[in-house]
């Protein structure tokens, strides 16, 4: 039932790499081979964690709420722990920029920017992607109308 909200997950966790190469392009950070090779599988663990714990947030609140009210609660209750926990990965990712070792400050410096990009991501267009998915599904079992008109506003 949710391979498409999966596939968009995956599809966040490389938005996130993507952003993380034009920040650190812009702050002159020299990209190297173990970047492309070791940060991509790093930032999947990451963020297929975050998503699979959004989804059990979603989920465990009430079916009879509406989809942005239940995705309001799940943020309330996973939302703040998910947002220390990637500004904790993300400082000790930035403690390794302090040595001197180019390779490592390379490292430290796109593994931070892209712990907080993914974490932005999930909280903000996964969630709303959670709620278009659960809408899309009441539409089709004939449970409600969608939560946009066709003129596109709210109905």
């Amino acid at each position: 039932r949710r391979v498409a909200l999966a596939v968009c997950g995956i599809v966040m966790v490389g938005m996130s790499l993507v952003a993380s190469a034009g920040v650190c392009s812009l702050l002159g950070v020299r990209a190297t081979l173990i970047i492309s090779e070791v940060i991509p599988f790093l930032m999947l663990a990451i963020g297929v964690d975050n998503i699979f714990i959004l989804v059990w947030a979603y989920d465990a609140t009430s079916p009879q709420e509406t989809a942005p009210q239940r995705a309001g609660a799940a943020l309330a209750h996973v939302g703040p722990s998910i947002m220390c926990a990637a500004a904790a990965e993300a400082s000790a990712f930035l403690l390794g920029a302090v040595c001197g070792m180019p390779a490592v400050v390379a490292f430290s410096c796109f593994a931070a920017v892209s712990v907080l990009a993914g974490a932005v991501l999930q909280l903000t267009l996964f969630t709303a992607l959670i709620c278009i998915e659960e809408d899309a599904v009441l539409y089709a079992s004939g449970l409600r109308e969608p939560m946009l008109s066709k003129d596109g506003g709210d109905e």
